[in-house]
């Protein structure tokens, strides 16, 4: 039955309320983005204001990412068994709450709680939104809007960090996680009245009838329930027989190859993204620049990821995921073999080119590494069936949170290393890209060059 559905978005253009879902899903993620990297942005500050050392912030600045990855597996399963639009709604009240009372805490034991809490539901959120758009969206479009959901949270820190070097000097660091979880919540509201549930969902619980409404509704056209129950195809019977609804699960040996491939390409491509996102601000400050210049960088960081993640969509049907992930990974080691000398520079001279470098070096990491991210969202929408889809991609979404969660909780003592040089964290760093190149390598659902 959900080949039907695909079916009947396929033969159709997307229309403004399909877009309109899209909208809102993303505006969620962006804003739950700037929550889930807020903390990295001001680190320094907290840093400061509680008199302690960068070691000691460890488990603060990973428990986020600790609370994700395990949001990002147990949610992506409640979304298919609950409902993509009612998990993806409440973890997005989860995160906006933990972040407002993070705001009140003055120890490392109570912001970890909540960043743990908090972590789950924006870990939650991201697997239940790439089904919800995705099974919204006809096939051809899948890939590219998967990526871009992948955005919301480079999106979110850069907008952050754009918002911080203005605003954190007005309200304080506190101010700013009682704003943006205020907005947070406001935002879960909105996708609770204007968000639509899956029509793949709905059928495969038996709810026909609610799935045509919705789809009369979103596709201008009338729909009946027998209209998504009595036409077998291929994929679900034959002629004269009960359809047969697909039951392929996660772990059924299938998807083995694009279960372990994708498991290893988050890994690595996480570890990057949220070692630079948790660390970068106090690398750089370490290494000389101020907080502004900092923040300026982790800024381009973020935008490069974003503008990559869109583009990605525009090129991956004419190249293929396939050799888009190998240079991918080759272009993101070489910008931390040049972030590696930029920091060096900085560190010699912190008014010479070095900075400028730096920014570049920065810049380059964001596309490449941002590109991957969008690239292994794209082929997990393609290669699992709406069966399995949101565990699946949450299954791959964990083991990607378990990279942040090693660079986010060791970051701090491996820029203590080599005294503070900032040397082995990069390296962990490079390490990590190549872990991610084998993933891509493993991985035998592409989506091929059109």
């Amino acid at each position: 039955m959900s080949a039907l559905i695909d079916r009947i978005l396929d033969a159709r253009r997307i229309n403004g309320r399909q877009l309109s879902i899209v909208s809102v899903v993303y505006s969620a993620l962006v804003i739950d983005g700037i929550d889930v990297q807020l903390l990295s942005l001001v680190a320094p500050l907290v840093l400061a204001d509680w008199g302690i050392g960068r070691e000691a912030f460890g488990p603060a600045m990973s428990a986020a990412l600790l609370g994700s990855s395990f949001g990002s597996s147990i949610g992506g399963g409640l979304g298919d068994r609950y409902g993509r639009k009612n998990v993806l709604v409440a973890a997005t009240l989860l995160f906006g709450l933990c972040t407002v009372l993070a705001a009140y805490t003055n120890t490392v034991m109570g912001m970890t709680l909540l960043r743990l809490a908090g972590g789950f539901g924006f870990g939650a959120a991201l697997p239940t939104s790439v089904a919800l758009v995705s099974e919204w969206l006809p096939t051809r479009a899948r890939a590219r809007v998967a990526g871009m959901t992948s955005t919301g949270t480079p999106l979110g820190g850069m907008l952050g960090a754009a918002f911080l070097i203005g605003l954190v000097s007005m309200v304080g660091w506190r101010g700013c996680f009682v704003l943006f979880g205020v907005v947070s919540l406001l935002f879960g509201l909105l996708a609770w009245i204007a968000l639509p549930e899956s029509p793949s969902y709905l059928v495969s619980r038996g709810r026909a009838a609610r799935a045509a409404t919705l789809m009369s509704k979103q596709l201008g056209v009338a729909f009946r329930p027998e209209d998504l129950e009595s036409v077998p195809d291929a994929a679900e019977g034959v002629s004269g027989t009960a359809p047969v609804v697909a039951t392929e699960r996660v772990f059924d040996r299938v998807n083995l190859r694009l279960n372990i491939g994708s498991w290893l390409g988050f890994f690595g491509v996480y570890f990057v993204a949220y070692g630079i996102a948790a660390w970068s601000p106090v690398l750089l400050t370490g290494a000389g620049m101020t907080l502004p210049q900092a923040l300026r960088a982790s800024f381009v960081y973020n935008l490069c990821a974003v503008t990559s993640a869109l583009v990605h969509g525009q090129v991956v049907t004419r190249f293929g995921s396939r050799r888009l992930l190998i240079v991918g990974c080759a272009l993101t080691l070489g910008s931390i073999v040049a972030l590696t000398y930029g920091v060096a520079a900085v560190r010699a001279d912190p008014a010479g080119p070095g900075n400028l470098l730096v920014v570049i070096a920065s810049g380059g990491l964001g596309a490449f590494n941002g590109a991957l991210i969008a690239l292994i969202y794209g082929v997990l929408a393609h290669g699992f069936p709406p069966s399995c889809r949101a565990g699946g991609v949450g299954m791959a979404m964990m083991m990607g949170r378990a990279g942040g969660i090693v660079s986010s909780f060791f970051g701090g003592t491996l820029l203590s290393l080599a005294g503070g040089q900032g040397t082995p964290f990069l390296v962990a760093l490079g390490a990590a890209a190549f872990l991610a190149l084998a993933g891509t390598l493993v991985i035998d659902r592409h989506v091929a060059p059109a």
